[in-house]
């Protein structure tokens, strides 16, 4: 099912004149449930392991720029390194 759903995406990437921008969440920044993906774990980033991915689109009825999150990042976060 998630390789179907990647080559779909994939598929999409390829027609689209759209901008995609991948990112990778800063160590040390608070975790945004909107962006980043990090289980059950408490705290501030401290590893980004997989990159997001953002698409930025042209709306020409609002006549501007916009985003759309495509994929979520994935990261652990600083309650990996204890044992709380």
């Amino acid at each position: 099912m998630h390789i179907q759903a990647l080559v779909l995406l994939v598929r999409e990437m390829r027609v689209q004149t759209d901008i995609y921008n991948p990112f990778f969440p800063i160590k040390g920044v608070q975790r945004s449930v909107d962006d980043i993906a990090g289980g059950g774990e408490r705290g501030l980033v401290f590893l980004c392991t997989f990159p997001g991915v953002m698409r930025r689109f042209w709306d020409d009825q609002r006549r501007g720029w916009f985003e759309r999150l495509i994929v979520l990042a994935v990261v652990s976060l600083d309650s990996v390194l204890t044992d709380d």
